[in-house]
């Protein structure tokens, strides 16, 4: 249904962490048949602003709202010349770029997590919400997988928390490993207790020999 296209667009997007356009095919009785739907983009990506992406094709009916979450049409006669347009233009290897505020160890994370949570309400399009980078040490026994779906993942370590939301099928490394981890910061305030956390956007892990480090 058109109502659902841009939840589900979004879905996808968080998902795959890729621009995503859903849309159906709509005849509009006089031999014009429009693809519509909703098109959403993913933060820090390569492509800044999909709607002026897609119109510089020159093949979109229109692209009307925000720049990255917005409605489309396109001819459905024109629809395999926007899949070689996106295919010669967008990157082969859609990798996030992040823009680091700065990296951070776990003791002035937590500091941090404290002073930013007095500033949440403050965060927009104009001031976005900062990204850091923590490197940590951990084992297998520092995670848990948890939630309905069993896609979210906790990595627990004293006073700091890291979350991950809809990462599926996740397998728990074994042994000692080195993540390097790009999230935003919070407090995590629960019946009178606060718990600094990050929400985790990316994460890299690679297992380690502790006796490299020691």
């Amino acid at each position: 249904p058109q109502p659902l296209t841009g939840l589900l667009a979004n879905t996808m997007a968080n998902l795959y962490k890729k621009p995503v356009l859903i849309g159906k095919v709509y005849d509009f009785n006089n031999g014009n048949k429009q693809w519509q739907g909703s098109i959403r983009n993913v933060s820090n990506g390569s492509i800044k602003n999909l709607k002026e992406f897609l119109l510089a094709s020159g093949l979109m009916t229109y692209v009307e709202g925000h720049g990255n979450a917005a409605g489309f049409s396109i001819p459905v006669s024109r629809v395999a010349d926007l899949e070689i347009y996106i295919e010669q233009n967008a990157p082969a290897e859609y990798e996030p770029e992040y823009e680091i505020a700065c990296e951070l160890d776990i003791p002035t994370a937590i500091a941090a997590a404290e002073q930013l949570d007095d500033l949440k309400y403050y965060w927009c399009s104009v001031l976005p919400e900062p990204i850091f980078k923590i490197s940590v040490l951990a084992s297998a026994e520092n995670f848990r997988i948890v939630g309905k779906d069993k896609n979210t993942i906790q990595l627990n370590l004293p006073n700091f928390k890291f979350i991950k939301f809809r990462t599926p099928n996740f397998q728990v490394p074994q042994g000692a490993m080195r993540i390097s981890i790009i999230g935003k910061l919070s407090i995590n305030e629960w019946q009178g207790n606060r718990t600094p956390q990050c929400i985790v956007t990316d994460w890299e892990i690679e297992e380690i020999n502790l006796k490299d480090i020691l």
